[in-house]
């Protein structure tokens, strides 16, 4: 089964707001807008893993990712990943803290034993709002990413983290989760 290891991420009445106007702003562009019910960061994309090493990731957290704090997630900026002229993906940024690298250092030392090797491209926190099919407008995707850069646009405490399940299908991947863990540790 095709997996990950996330931060799930509640939306405030503001960043749905902010989402959908977003949707109607580029809605004559072709973007597979993710489900807002379901956005997350992810920490480390696993691939193909077996029940075997689903048992395995339960007994890591428990012994060593249960031990950290709930952790604030600041999403902050919007942006696009590929070309210039012609993005791939839309994005919410995340801002960066000690305890995000943190938590996500531990997450690639315990997985990695399991079978797991490492994204070598390094961690960029984001939270993917859109996969972009194409753009007529270029002008307008580059205005709104240049306005929204800077923006604040909301922060959240996230308790837990989560191993999902992704099934791809025509409409886009759907998520279930295998197995969380409460994030326990003093604040």
């Amino acid at each position: 089964m095709r997996t990950f290891i996330a931060l799930g991420i509640p939306l405030s009445p503001n960043c749905i707001k902010l989402l959908n106007s977003l949707k109607q702003k580029l809605g004559q562009e072709r973007i597979r807008w993710v489900n807002f019910d379901t956005l997350h960061l992810t920490l480390f994309f696993l691939g193909e893993a077996n029940q075997m090493q689903v048992n395995e990731i339960d007994s890591v957290f428990k012994a060593h990712i249960s031990s950290f704090a709930p952790l604030e997630i600041a999403l902050k900026g919007i942006g696009t990943f590929g070309q210039k002229n012609y993005p791939k993906v839309l994005w919410l940024g995340v801002e960066e803290s000690e305890t995000l690298k943190e938590l996500h250092a531990e997450v690639n030392r315990v997985v990695s034993p399991i079978g797991f090797t490492s994204d070598q491209r390094g961690f960029n926190p984001h939270i993917t709002i859109g996969r972009i099919k194409s753009i007529e407008n270029i002008q307008l995707i580059e205005s709104i990413v240049k306005e929204a850069s800077n923006q604040s646009i909301q922060r959240s405490m996230v308790d837990r983290i989560t191993l999902y399940k992704s099934t791809l299908t025509p409409n886009g991947a759907i998520y279930s989760t295998l197995l969380e863990q409460d994030l326990m540790g003093k604040v």
